[in-house]
């Protein structure tokens, strides 16, 4: 992929990331209330989901969720290629910025038993999909580009 190619698809991501995080931040209690209740604390698994199937949706490859340990809590957060992408990282107090986009992963080394899994949705999880989906849509034609 030429550098020009790769900046373009490195700002669309960024962009789309935005739009995720402003979606789950208006709409996520309305998508379901008992899963992003408290986002973005606690809903790093529920929302890489959903983001990570839509960005698959929409002709991103490599994108991958990623989780990891640290004691008894967990997080997790989706890699394309050789980025990190978080939308929940200001869930941790000492994280100011909403999203995390880049390939440094000095905040990740704390997060031990690292696994990869493909992204798949349960059935039950299907309509809020949907409804993420929608709400993707909707903020596009009522934000604008």
């Amino acid at each position: 992929m030429s550098q020009s190619k790769s900046l373009e698809q490195y700002q669309l991501i960024q962009k789309h990331a935005i739009k995720a995080r402003s979606v789950f931040d208006l709409y996520g209690k309305e998508l379901d209330s008992n899963l992003f209740k408290n986002f973005p604390k606690g809903c790093c698994r529920y929302s890489c989901e959903l983001f990570g199937k839509w960005l698959q949706q929409n002709n991103i490859k490599n994108v991958e969720y990623v989780w990891g340990t640290k004691g008894s809590d967990y997080h997790a957060w989706l890699e394309v290629k050789d980025y990190i992408l978080d939308i929940t990282f200001d869930q941790f107090p000492e994280n100011i910025t909403k999203i995390y986009f880049s390939k440094n992963k000095n905040f990740y080394k704390q997060f031990t038993n690292q696994k990869r899994v493909a992204i798949e949705l349960s059935k039950e999880f299907n309509k809020t999909y949907l409804g993420f989906e929608e709400r993707m849509d909707d903020y596009d034609s009522s934000v604008g580009d």
